[in-house]
């Protein structure tokens, strides 16, 4: 699988209550299945394996953390009470501990523009 660091890839359970979500997918989400069947099981290990390749050394994606929103971060380095923090290119998941079937897009957008990448 070809993986696109101007996407945020959208983990969730295809048993899930993300049907509003799934219904209005931005251009710049990929959706990645997963469940306790073998073809969303396989696609899911393939999405993951291919975010693996491409700097994502520090992944957890499990049934556990679902929905998960993984975004690309690129390395920065920042200082904090004197103490120089460097942080490394990679993909970071963005939990969604508190979903609800309401949220939007909107409200999980605000959670990635949270993320730190320096700026």
């Amino acid at each position: 699988m070809v993986i696109d660091r101007n996407k945020k890839y959208f983990f969730h359970n295809i048993y899930g209550n993300e049907e509003a979500l799934l219904a209005s997918l931005p251009t710049d989400v990929v959706a990645v299945p997963a469940g306790w069947d073998n073809a969303a099981e396989s696609n899911r290990n393939d999405v993951i394996t291919s975010l693996f390749q491409d700097g994502g050394s520090n992944l957890n994606v499990g049934y556990a953390t679902l929905p998960d929103v993984l975004v690309w971060r690129p390395g920065f380095t920042e200082t904090v009470e004197g103490e120089v923090l460097t942080y490394v290119d990679g993909w970071v998941a963005v939990g969604l501990p508190n979903f609800v079937s309401t949220d939007t897009w909107a409200d999980i957008n605000i959670l990635v523009a949270a993320v730190p990448d320096g700026t």
